[in-house]
């Protein structure tokens, strides 16, 4: 059986080891720290230490560090009067993990309205990777993401811009729950939470959220008619770059996606046109418009 260590650096783990008394024990490790029996000054030889100490009575307990969050290995014990043995050493868990929601699931779907649209990420710091007396400022979570603007944190944490992205540091362990908006009207991207701390391993979480299309109804011309299925409607901005599309699944009924590599304002002006054999139907309107009412009337220009 394996003996299991959190992965944290410099934990500690205990065992008992039976041996002749006064013998002699190497003991072979690649990332612990002899800890009792202490003063001990390993041999290194291709980053395998070896200790050498002996042994005053028939049952001794060994106690070891580890020198670094993830250690993973299979130790191995020799005497002088008795056989040799492997002690199996491994991380439990083998990282902590996030547990990273947005909006209370694993992905979300949000509108097009930068500054409007509320994004909530809430993630779990395990009590028993905190590790009081320690300097907070090694405690920092990284949030990449390139869409968001911070509205609040826990009380007591920092959050900080940092490249694409922000620097969270938070007051204490467990749930952690920070509040954000949208910053563009085409938001939608994979966030990711890690933490590069040498002193705990944590796994790396992502979450993504979706912008939703608009959907709505469609038509042209007076009277109204509609527009006939799988017709070429175009959108473009003020101008005249297409930054969307939009698809007539259905007589009279439209799906309009916006392109992410065009900066939109939601008040900014969009002109919707379709060309019904040379004759063309056009509104105008915006991404602010639209969220209020999806309806477009194209009248012939």
């Amino acid at each position: 059986s394996s003996i299991l260590v959190k992965p944290i650096k410099n934990s500690l783990t205990s065992f008992v080891l039976t041996a002749v008394p006064n013998d002699s024990i190497y003991l072979n490790t690649s990332c612990q720290t002899l800890v009792t029996p202490a003063g001990i000054t390993p041999t290194v030889v291709n980053g395998v230490k070896t200790y050498k100490f002996k042994v005053a009575t028939a049952t001794n307990t060994i106690t070891l560090k580890s020198d670094q969050p993830l250690c993973n290995e299979v130790i191995s014990i020799a005497a002088k009067n008795a056989k040799s043995m492997v002690l199996p050493i491994s991380n439990s868990p083998n990282s902590y993990s996030f547990n990273l929601l947005i909006n209370g699931a694993t992905n979300s779907n949000v509108s097009y309205q930068a500054g409007l649209t509320p994004i909530q990420l809430t993630f779990i710091i395990p009590q028993d990777s905190w590790q009081t007396g320690v300097n907070p400022v090694q405690f920092k979570y990284y949030i990449y993401c390139n869409n968001l603007d911070n509205v609040s944190i826990p009380s007591g944490a920092r959050i900080t811009p940092y490249q694409a992205g922000f620097i969270y540091e938070p007051a204490t362990y467990g749930t952690q729950v920070l509040n954000f908006v949208t910053n563009k009207v085409v938001s939608e991207e994979t966030i990711s939470l890690l933490s590069n701390s040498s002193e705990i391993a944590y796994g790396t979480a992502t979450v993504n959220y979706s912008n939703i299309p608009i959907s709505g109804t469609i038509v042209y011309n007076s009277p109204a008619v509609n527009v006939p299925v799988d017709s070429f409607v175009s959108v473009e901005n003020s101008t005249g770059i297409r930054v969307g599309m939009i698809s007539i699944d259905a007589a009279g009924q439209y799906t309009l996606t916006f392109y992410a590599d065009y900066a939109l304002a939601v008040d900014g002006i969009l002109y919707i046109t379709y060309n019904n054999n040379g004759t063309r139907y056009q509104t105008k309107t915006s991404v602010q418009a639209l969220i209020g009412n999806s309806t477009l009337s194209l009248v012939r220009i």
